[in-house]
């Protein structure tokens, strides 16, 4: 699966606007060490029944390409990225969400499931005159998505 969308991504990517020129190489590793953290057993017990593990590996799998080989494209190609990605998704088992841009939806740790960032937010915001302006951080669907990846 991962050599599929390889093939499919690498040399795409490799031709878009990247802020900082990316070696394939590193791309390729960079989606690796994701694969590493999210499909090990301490985050995800593959062998429970009640999980899909196929789809479940399929879901992390379409995500770490997303955030490693599709992250270092421009804002003015990352629509193109998302139209090769959607293509090379559509050919796996998974529960990417088509109609949606890849950026804008993450993985959901209980079901495993794709979902869109906004609907992970779990935190709401409540204004404290005496808070420090400093100290101040009102979850988006940015702050979901980076503290995920963090």
């Amino acid at each position: 699966m991962l050599d599929a969308y390889l093939e499919k991504l690498l040399i795409k990517v490799h031709n878009m606007k990247q802020p900082i020129q990316a070696e394939i190489s590193n791309l390729v590793a960079s989606c690796l060490r994701l694969i590493h953290i999210f499909l090990n057993s301490e985050v995800i017990k593959l062998d429970d029944p009640n999980i899909e593990a196929d789809r479940v590996v399929n879901n992390y799998v379409a995500f770490c390409v997303i955030w490693s080989i599709g992250a270092n494209v421009g804002d003015s190609d990352r629509n193109k990225f998302g139209v090769y990605f959607k293509q090379a998704v559509s050919n796996f088992q998974t529960d990417f969400i088509s109609e949606l841009d890849p950026y804008e939806q993450g993985i959901d740790v209980q079901s495993h499931k794709f979902q869109k960032w906004d609907e992970q937010i779990t935190e709401h915001y409540t204004y404290d005159p005496k808070q420090n302006f400093f100290d101040i951080l009102v979850p988006t669907n940015d702050t979901v998505k980076y503290k995920f990846l963090l």
